[in-house]
């Protein structure tokens, strides 16, 4: 759901009489290049009537608007607004503005709540080509962001001219202009060919290909001087006779599409040029779109040649320079400047012919590239740094915001959204299917002739070592283990091997003319399930389809209880009252309101043990948790230690279960302790009861704090006050709370420090000026120092740094303030927008460094503080509740203690308290629990909850809408067969008993490059389109504007008329006569207008439906020579 203000909340809210008279359309449309949508920002505000509204006057334009259709998918919404032409203003706007790319924004407000905060945002996009403009009235049309791009991909056609735009960004190459020569500088315009970049002096800049080499079978015709005397050509002529040539439209690289690589993918060289020596050809290959992180085994793939050699790969940087590997430029090439390729990734190299007096054709090469530089996240959360990724987030953000793609800004990308599902996808899991598995005849030169590697999803040592900056190979770059048998003793079984492997990765290669928004939802998202939502603040929210969160009861309830005992109340925290759905599925089920959560006390007696084998050894803190209080998990340390041995074991037992990880080569004592700790975390009975918690993987917790306890408004002299009087002593507040009351605090995870959040006082009429959020207090800020392990150091953290991310609504604050109880101003002036990320760490025992989105902004030097506060300042354009969400957002990072040999593993088991009790028993071990954005029903439940269901408005089974799959077919790539396209299949076969047919539906997921991910995206299908093949349609009024595509609801409502019996949930008996609790997805959001009426389309909801488990797999066994 949309965050939107208390006072907003309560004016829609299902709780009170919904006037929707009182709600207005609000339009703005602002300028292409605008990222901030704060509506004084707006160049133009129409709305139905003449209106002012959080300071801002809206003229009376807007006549009508269609309905706001948001879709859980690949549908991208579009809406058209009819505005009044009656003075002919409209004419002149089209014609001299089209307003073609201007931003439109749909704002929807209370008439009531003239405070620029309360609202609700349901569309942002981009305005089309005006579609008319009459004597009476026009039309504009807006598309959601993305849906008016026609970038087709791969962006780069090869061809003799240079595509750059003159003295563009990629034509500067990264240098400033006064840099270039004097020619370059004077010069107004390009003809876009190599002689006249040449004459600027800008040759390494050219784009265009120079060099082209004709393709087609090559014929010894005679030995003409011995191997010395070989004539060398650029286009393959020489000793061989040209038997049979192709164009080189055919056979050559000119107009052929440049391919765009994310993540790894094996390539088939475009030919650029060749030269016979003799008894070999040398060669040059283009493979894509360069910078790329590297280029591994290259080879000759045309039987006839044996192997190749003196290959050189260039990974195409600016001006060709950043060869992968030491050596001449095109050896065989002198004289030319063939490194001149700017933005192509190419090698070069020599093949060997074992018979170079016979018929052989050029050689067809091959190799595996390791793709486009892409935006990695940094492990605290941000987008800050570049490098390889095979990470589905990342590659989708490179398409959307490269400035060749899809061009989106970087300011209109969620990031922390982002972050939090790219951590999704790295989540470990535990892999038993035999996936990485394959046998090779002996004798058949499997890692010595030809390479196999393996899925890049594999979570092992290396890529624990890749985390840590101990190696700079990526672990794409890893072969398999090379098992065999032989022919005389084939085995008639294979043992399993339980590894992890992170949930989804994405590798890709677009050759082929395509459009880019298409290559993002068709082949990028499938491989995650992921989708694309618009928030409030207009950032594009990348997002995952998946379980809503859920846990058990650990223990029973009864009738008139006020609280639930879960196992999981981590979930829980980052919501703010959420809606808890008790006993989902059962007669039984109800809904109550959480109104807080604590931790369990239970947590200080579950049991814990450690052990080890050989040198290395494995330690925990105590025989049990211990710790918990209601604002603190119960935990245990375990702690690696002694020497890091291959074949070593460590074990951490807890609960009963027991997780072990056996010591490789590689590892060091710090790889150890992360593989512990990732075996826990990925092991399905314990990861529902704690979590482990690791200094080189840091956790992430999200903490939400509803308004009422954190904001405290201050005076109009909150400034002046803050910079002269932090009256540390005698009132905790300072000067600047002068309107606060006390601090309440919270101790978040067992750290050492209380995260404090101040009760909102009174605020003063129309002079507010700053907003106090946070005080943070501490004994120690974290402090940087160094641990040594075997022969690596390491810098780590004694406590976890502090970062906040405020979720402000679409408002900005331009300053940010904060300064420490002693006095010390950190910093003073600091523009932000909403959504930012604040980091306070203390990198020594007297300087503290702060950052704003991972950029570091200001160093204090000054004693250890006592505490930290945050100020966040606005103007005199902001209403006293302008900047009152309805709750902010706070996320830590624990990076678990001192060490990265340290593991700290926290309970999960608390407690939810609920705003009234509950009306059943409900068992223990076996009820879900389950979170729930909103309950729509057709009758009152209480003084609390009225009916907010339109009456006959209701659709069950949606018609049109169900399907009769039950066969999923997903075609990945799979790696251990050298990169063949293999389908897996998932089989509903009572069904396509019972209708007699087989029903496929077909996903090509080519950037899947493991059978696990492969099975797991097809289950999981196979059981939306069978298990949730349900929809039900209704509508709502106002209360449901906050919703968004993709949300979990429940319906209650009478399938019959009149029925006033116990309820009963769809498919739990043959006679349904009431949906009760029923969970859906919402699949689709559309709002109309005049009265304000939100339809809703939701598909049946199960948690069982994303489930992870794989069926094992037969295990390839490659016989003969293998592959070539």
């Amino acid at each position: 759901m949309q965050e939107i203000t208390n006072s907003f909340y309560n004016k829609i809210s299902v709780r009170g009489e919904v006037n929707h008279r009182d709600l207005v359309d609000l339009v703005e449309v602002y300028l292409p290049t605008e990222t901030d949508f704060v509506a004084s920002n707006a160049v133009y505000r129409w709305s139905t009537e003449h209106i002012t509204w959080g300071g801002q006057v809206y003229e009376r334009q807007l006549i009508e608007r269609s309905n706001v259709s948001r879709y859980y998918g690949e549908s991208l919404n579009e809406v058209t607004f009819t505005l009044s032409n009656v003075r002919r203003a409209l004419g002149s706007l089209f014609y001299t503005t089209a307003l073609e790319g201007y931003i439109l924004l749909l704002r929807i407000v209370s008439r009531e709540l003239d405070d620029g905060a309360s609202f609700v945002v349901p569309f942002v996009g981009s305005c089309q080509k005006a579609v008319s403009a009459g004597k009476i009235q026009g039309s504009l049309r807006a598309r959601q962001f993305l849906g008016e791009v026609n970038t087709q991909l791969p962006p780069r056609t090869a061809g003799p001219r240079c595509p750059v735009k003159f003295k563009g960004e990629e034509c500067l190459g990264g240098e400033a202009l006064g840099s270039k020569s004097v020619a370059y500088q004077l010069a107004t315009s390009c003809t876009q060919d190599y002689d006249f970049c040449h004459s600027l002096g800008n040759q390494k800049k050219f784009q265009g290909i120079r060099f082209v080499s004709a393709n087609g079978t090559f014929k010894f015709k005679t030995n003409r001087g011995g191997a010395g005397g070989a004539l060398l050509s650029l286009l393959g002529l020489g000793r061989k006779k040209i038997t049979k040539q192709w164009t080189t439209q055919e056979g050559g690289i000119w107009g052929k599409p440049i391919p765009l690589v994310l993540g790894r993918a094996q390539m088939e060289g475009i030919p650029m040029a060749h030269a016979d020596t003799g008894t070999f050809i040398a060669w040059v290959v283009a493979w894509c779109e360069g910078p790329v992180n590297g280029i591994i085994n290259v080879r000759a793939t045309t039987p006839g040649f044996d192997y190749s050699q003196d290959i050189v790969n260039y990974i195409g940087d600016y001006g060709g320079i950043g060869q992968q590997t030491p050596g001449a430029p095109g050896a065989y090439f002198a004289g030319t400047p063939i490194d001149y390729n700017s933005r192509l990734a190419f090698s070069t190299g020599v093949s060997h012919s074992d018979s170079p007096d016979t018929g052989d054709p050029a050689p067809e090469i091959s190799g595996v590239v390791l793709g486009a530089r892409v935006r990695t996240p940094s492990l605290d959360g941000n987008y800050n740094s570049e490098g390889f990724s095979d990470n589905p987030v990342d590659s989708a953000i490179k398409l959307i915001t490269d400035p060749k793609l899809l061009a989106h800004p970087t300011a209109l990308i969620d990031f922390f959204e982002a972050y939090l599902t790219w951590l999704e996808c790295n989540e470990p899991l535990v892999d038993e299917s035999k996936s990485e598995q394959v046998l090779f005849e002996s004798g058949s030169g499997a890692g010595t002739d030809w390479k196999i590697y393996r899925s890049s999803s594999v979570f092992d040592v290396h890529w624990m070592r890749y985390l840590l900056g101990l190696t700079s190979d990526h672990p794409s770059t890893r072969e398999i283990s090379y098992g065999t048998y032989s022919t005389g003793a084939v085995p008639t079984a294979t043992a399993t091997e339980a590894i992890l492997r992170k949930r989804y990765t994405c590798n890709l290669a677009v050759a082929a003319t395509e459009k880019a928004v298409d290559f993002l939802t068709k082949s990028i998202f499938p491989t995650a399930r992921l989708y694309l939502a618009t928030g409030a603040d207009g950032k594009l929210k990348l997002r995952r389809e998946k379980p809503s969160a859920s846990t058990l009861l650990r223990d029973a309830v009864t009738v008139g209880e006020s609280s639930l005992p879960v196992e999981d109340v981590f979930a829980w925290k980052r919501y703010f009252e959420p809606l808890v759905l008790i006993g989902n599925g059962l007669a039984t089920s109800e809904v109550r309101r959480v109104t807080g959560w604590r931790h369990s006390l239970a947590g200080n007696s579950v049991p814990c043990a450690a052990s080890n084998t050989g040198a290395t050894t494995c330690t925990a803190s105590g025989a049990t948790m211990s710790g918990a209080t209601d604002t603190t998990p119960a935990k245990v340390t375990f702690t690696i230690g002694g020497t890091a041995e291959e074949g070593a074991t460590v074990s951490a037992t807890i609960e009963g279960v027991t997780v072990s990880y056996t010591l490789t080569a590689d590892d060091t004592l710090a790889t150890a302790a992360g593989m512990l700790a990732a075996h826990i975390n990925a092991n399905p009975t314990l990861k529902r009861l704690c979590k482990a918690i690791w200094a080189g993987y840091p956790d992430l917790s999200l903490v939400k704090w509803e308004q009422a306890r954190n904001v405290a408004i201050a005076g109009s002299t909150a400034v002046a006050q803050l910079s002269t009087d932090p009256d540390a002593t005698g009132n905790p507040n300072g000067t600047l709370c002068a309107y606060a009351q006390s601090f309440d605090t919270i101790t978040e995870d067992g750290q050492s420090f209380a995260f404090q959040v101040q009760n909102q006082g009174q605020a003063e009429a129309a002079s507010l000026d700053a907003l106090c959020i946070v005080g943070l207090t501490a004994e120690a800020l974290p402090v940087a120092t160094t641990v040594t392990d075997g022969s690596q150091v390491y810098e780590t953290f004694a406590e976890p740094e502090y970062q906040f991310y405020f979720a402000l609504g679409t408002g900005n604050v331009p300053i940010v303030y904060a300064r420490t109880a002693s006095g010390g101003l950190l910093t003073s002036e600091l523009s932000y927008t909403s959504n930012s990320t604040f980091r306070i760490v203390r990198v020594s025992s007297t300087v503290l460094k702060w950052y704003v989105d991972g950029v570091e902004v200001a160093s204090l030097t000054t004693t250890v503080p006592a505490s930290l506060r945050l100020a966040m300042v606005g103007g005199s354009r902001f209403a006293p509740s302008y900047l009152q969400p309805r709750c902010l957002n706070a996320r830590f990072f624990d990076a678990a203690g001192s060490s990265q040999t340290t593991i700290k593993v926290v309970s999960r088991l608390g407690w939810l308290d609920l705003e009234t009790p509950v009306a059943y028993d409900h068992a223990a071990g076996t009820e879900e629990c389950l979170y729930i954005a909103m309950l729509f029903t057709d009758k009152a439940q209480d003084v609390n909850l009225r009916a907010n269901i339109i009456k006959d408005s209701v659709e069950f089974p949606a018609s049109g809408r169900q399907s009769s799959v039950n066969q999923v077919k997903i075609t990945y790539t799979e790696p251990l067969l050298d990169f063949t396209q293999v389908p897996t299949l998932a089989n509903d076969y009572d069904h396509q008993l019972q209708v007699r047919s087989i029903n496929p539906i077909e996903v090509v997921a080519t950037g899947i490059d493991s059978y696990s991910q492969g099975q797991r995206l097809a289950n999981n299908l196979l059981a939306k389109y069978r298990l949730c093949d349900v929809f039900i349609e209704w509508s709502s009024g106002a209360q449901a504007l906050p919703l968004e595509e993709g949300d979990v609801v429940a319906v209650s409502v009478d399938l019959v008329s009149g029925y006033d019996g116990m309820s009963e949930n769809a498919g739990a008996s043959s006679d349904v006569r009431r949906l009760h609790n029923y969970p859906v997805r919402l699949e689709e959001v559309s709002i109309e207008k005049s009265p304000f009426k939100t339809n809703l389309v939701g598909r049946k909801y199960l948690t069982s439906a994303y489930s992870d488990d794989v069926e094992t797999k037969t295990v390839p066994m490659i016989g003969g020579g293998g592959i070539a």
